[in-house]
């Protein structure tokens, strides 16, 4: 399979579509309130953590404070499944790969889909303490925008290295996990750098930082990070190059592995 019979499966908008529809319909079949299960568990979390939080940050405003923990905790709910759901992408593919002639890309846009569905209905949520906490909002949040498109960007690349890397290494998914339990806690996300005194520039070499930082700064904030954007962008670039790398070499040998 060349590079762009892969890209090919991103054209077939319908049928990536209903596959993440079905993959949704099948996890929340039978529910009472269905996908909206994701809005209500996110709320129930971030919840009880600004709650128990709040109390012991010190002297924190809590307007600010709670909509740090939503729209990071937001934010990193889709990195993180993004990056431990990639390494299964082809693997939980199997019967559609050995069983048809579908793109391989068809499966990543799949589960991409599935992600951005989450994101949509949990970024209600942060649109509904925004408003209930009457935050004033400029025109630097509307870069928000570029932002989520860099993250879906990202996401593309990593199902395509992580899922290629895991079907021939399979104890590589598990170690993506537990590294991914390890920096929820490095990560900023249930506390702000100025809380942890001078071990906040120590964050700055935490790649999800800025991640979160290009989508949270310019609502809670106001402002851009030109640093974290830096960052993110030579990810991206980096990511893409060795996507591109493995799509070449190594793609072709994916159903031999699966």
């Amino acid at each position: 399979m060349s590079i762009s019979s892969f890209f090919e499966g991103f054209k077939n908008v319908s049928l990536w579509w209903r596959l993440a529809w079905a993959d949704m319909n099948q996890i929340y079949r039978r529910s009472l309130i269905g996908i909206f299960w994701i809005s209500l568990s996110f709320v129930m979390f971030v919840g009880v953590k600004i709650f128990i939080f709040s109390a012991v940050m010190g002297d924190v405003d809590i307007r600010v404070y709670s909509l740090w923990v939503i729209i990071g905790y937001g934010v990193w709910q889709f990195i993180t499944s993004s990056v431990t759901d990639a390494c299964t992408v082809f693997i939980n593919a199997r019967s559609w790969i050995l069983g048809t002639k579908l793109s391989y890309g068809t499966f990543v846009a799949q589960n991409i889909t599935r992600h951005m569905i989450g994101l949509f209905l949990i970024s209600l949520i942060s649109l509904g303490a925004i408003f209930l906490y009457k935050y004033e909002q400029s025109w630097i949040t509307l870069s928000i925008i570029p932002a989520i498109f860099v993250l879906m960007l990202n996401s593309v690349w990593v199902h395509i290295v992580f899922g290629i890397i895991s079907t021939r290494f399979r104890d590589f998914m598990h170690l993506v996990r537990s590294i991914m339990h390890v920096m929820f806690f490095v990560t900023p996300i249930l506390y702000m750098p100025s809380q942890i005194g001078p071990k906040a520039a120590i964050l700055n070499y935490n790649p999800f930082t800025h991640y979160l930082a290009i989508i949270r700064e310019p609502i809670v904030n106001g402002r851009i990070s030109e640093l974290s954007w830096t960052v993110v962008i030579c990810i991206t670039i980096a990511g893409w190059v060795a996507a591109l790398a493995l799509l070449k070499t190594k793609l072709r040998n994916v159903v031999f592995w699966i």
